[in-house]
């Protein structure tokens, strides 16, 4: 059968009705219009409507995509094809190829998609090359898995929209967010609206309602209520900026992982995550945070300007007026290194340039010790030891009495070179300056406002988050409070982000 000059038919046995103009095609059937092919056993053509239909399976080929289904419809006005059951789309890519097959076997092993989606429902369109998905659907390339019940995906510029909470899972990596877009060919990726990834071997979640993402190099970019959380170990980190920035690298490696759920441990990680095995794992190695930083773990809480991790060097710098609490103890320096102990949790800290160590015993007396360079090395989450060097200075109080009655006796002043203080239970054990310290006794009743506190001090329990929520407390450093310091980023580097 013709029909002007697009459409051809071809089968074993045909059936017409001139009246309704419905044809019945059987056997080996076979339509091409244009540059789309539709191969089929029993075909229904209604012709006044352009509209041809497969009830019992078929598929549908063009120089790049191949689809099969259980039933399908396909509009000859519009060129639009509708797929029922068990749909599959296979997009291949022949550009680098001197010969383009016309219409290459789908069942050839010679040939492998560069995608596919399974579908229970999918609408095509050979003239744009768009593709509908409505109801579960799972498409597959050679990166990443995608899944979603709503989306749209343009097999000629690799441009895929997908709503629903659509989820990407790639080795090690999990992803999704109310609204997914991706350019292929570009190379990049946005998300909007509650926006969550894990990178499942590191152990870490980031999460926003905004995020941009670059294949090369691997960079994730995330904004509007930015929060990063590591829970590698016992406890969980909670990291909150006005912008995070993941760099991705791949590890050529064999890892085994539990294909398992993983088992949230607090509220804001109540959903659940599945592992895969491979052979090439993607993984977080540097996270960059700024400006505004606040974080908290139950051991330890802290702000600053801007913040780099390095994953690789368990080594996080914090920059720009940085503060850190570990219980009742107060670090401040114009920049604090912290070095992570494996499966988390503080190896040491090493506070560069204006080192201050402060610890409140009241409204007025605090203990207190500066100096240029300071190193803290912790035990399980508590300071065990304490180094400083370069122009030591100490107040320290000591108490009388026990329990209720307990009362701050008198204030110590060192001045000397070199400090180490030994700690137990959060409470200096012992305590040597070195060479040559100077010091002077003041018995609590003798104190003046004067000698009260050390040039530099400064109390900012106000800054202090006090639970995974208040990271995201807007609250800002008092200008008396303020240290002129170095910044991690200007925003001629950030480019905008």
């Amino acid at each position: 059968m013709w029909e002007g000059d697009s459409l051809e038919m071809w089968c074993d046995s045909l059936s017409y009705d001139g009246n309704s103009m419905i044809g019945e095609l059987y056997d080996n059937v076979r339509m091409r219009h244009f540059d789309a092919e539709l191969h089929t056993e029993y075909l229904i053509y209604y012709r006044q409507e352009g509209k041809a239909h497969y009830p019992y399976s078929g598929w549908i080929v063009n120089p790049d995509n191949h689809l099969v289904s259980d039933l399908g419809w396909y509009y000859t006005p519009i060129r639009l094809a509708e797929f029922k059951n068990n749909v599959i789309l296979r997009d291949y890519d022949f550009s680098d190829m001197e010969e383009r097959p016309a219409y290459p076997d789908i069942t050839s092993e010679e040939y492998k998609p560069q995608m596919t989606i399974y579908s229970d429902t999918l609408r095509y369109s050979f003239l744009t090359s768009d593709a509908w998905m409505v109801g579960p659907s799972t498409i597959v390339n050679d990166t990443a898995t995608l899944y979603t019940t709503l989306g749209t995906v343009n097999t000629e510029t690799d441009q895929s929209w997908l709503y629903n909470r659509s989820r990407v899972v790639s080795p090690g990596r999990f992803a999704t967010a109310d609204t997914l877009f991706y350019d292929g060919k570009a190379g990049y990726g946005e998300a909007w609206g509650n926006f969550v990834a894990y990178d499942t071997l590191q152990s870490m979640r980031i999460s926003g309602n905004y995020a941009h993402y670059v294949d090369s190099p691997q960079v994730m970019t995330v904004t509007q209520k930015a929060l990063a959380m590591e829970f590698s170990d016992k406890d969980t980190l909670y990291l909150h900026a006005d912008t995070l920035r993941a760099y991705t690298s791949y590890r050529n490696r064999t890892v085994q992982v539990r294909r398992d759920t993983l088992v949230m441990r607090d509220s804001l990680m109540a959903d659940s995550v599945y592992f895969v095995d491979s052979a090439y794992v993607d993984t977080i190695n540097y996270l960059v945070c700024f400006f505004n930083v606040r974080y908290f773990r139950n051991d330890f809480q802290g702000v600053c300007d801007s913040l780099n991790y390095n994953r690789q060097d368990s080594l996080a710098t914090f920059v720009g007026n940085p503060v850190m609490w570990n219980e009742n103890y107060q670090i401040t320096g114009d920049t604090i290194f912290m070095y992570m102990a494996p499966g988390g949790g503080i190896d040491r800290a090493l506070i560069h340039d204006q080192a201050f160590l402060t610890q409140q015993y009241d409204s007025i007396h605090y203990d207190q010790i500066s100096g240029k360079e300071l190193i803290c090395y912790f035990d399980s989450a508590k300071i065990k030891e304490l180094d400083m060097a370069g122009n030591v200075q100490i107040i320290a109080y000591t108490e009388e009495g026990k329990g209720e009655e307990k009362a701050l006796s008198g204030m110590t002043q060192v001045v000397g070179s070199y400090l180490q203080i030994h700690f137990v239970d959060q409470k200096m054990e012992h305590m040597v300056v070195y060479p040559q310290p100077v010091g002077s006794y003041y018995d609590i009743l003798l104190i003046t406002p004067d000698v009260l506190y050390l040039e530099g001090f400064r109390w900012m329990s106000y800054l202090r988050p006090d639970s995974p929520e208040d990271v995201f407390r807007d609250v800002r450093m008092k200008a008396e409070d303020k240290k002129e310091s170095v910044r991690l980023f200007d925003d001629a580097e950030l480019n905008g982000w």
